[in-house]
């Protein structure tokens, strides 16, 4: 537990660093083009991330309640830490990935890397990979929870091949 602890801290403190230096390599194989739209990509993304993450910290301590509400009234709840820290940080995570997958799928349009008619083209494949994502991060939970996060971010896939498909026309 300390072990992880620390390498936690380490990737979160050190992100300046390492993500300074994946810039470093990859910034003088981009065109001008391409490293314009990876600062807007990066300007737009960061405070939508911080968003995500934010959302989820507000709605942590309600959700650690109505999970432990379902234990019966003449037991008790005996959470290990080790626990509670992996449903934490993948709560957390998961919140700030689903805010920026829209920004990221038109960074990539607006790269040329994907078109906007090729982002649900296997639309099927995009549901169910999702659902059983979302279904294996919730596995604890009701079903209802992952198909409201996952109808959610569908609904984003569905508005940002809008959007690409529009600004391609």
């Amino acid at each position: 537990m300390q072990v992880k602890i620390s390498l936690l801290s380490g990737v979160v403190l050190g992100a300046p660093i390492w993500l300074y230096q994946l810039w470093a390599f990859v910034n003088p194989a981009l065109h001008k083009k391409e490293r314009r739209t990876t600062y807007i990509f990066v300007v737009i993304a960061t405070p939508l991330f911080v968003t995500g993450v934010t959302l989820a910290y507000l709605i942590l301590p309600n959700a650690v309640q109505i999970l432990l509400g379902f234990t019966p009234n003449n037991l008790s709840n005996l959470v290990r830490f080790d626990e509670y820290l992996d449903f934490v940080l993948r709560l957390i995570i998961i919140f700030g990935l689903a805010f920026i997958l829209p920004v990221f799928l038109t960074a990539l349009n607006l790269l040329g890397l994907i078109s906007g008619k090729s982002i649900l083209r296997p639309w099927r494949i995009a549901v169910f990979f999702l659902l059983s994502f979302y279904r294996r991060i919730y596995s604890n939970t009701r079903p209802y929870n992952y198909d409201n996060i996952g109808n959610s971010t569908l609904l984003d896939l569905l508005q940002c091949r809008t959007f690409c498909i529009v600004s391609r026309s």
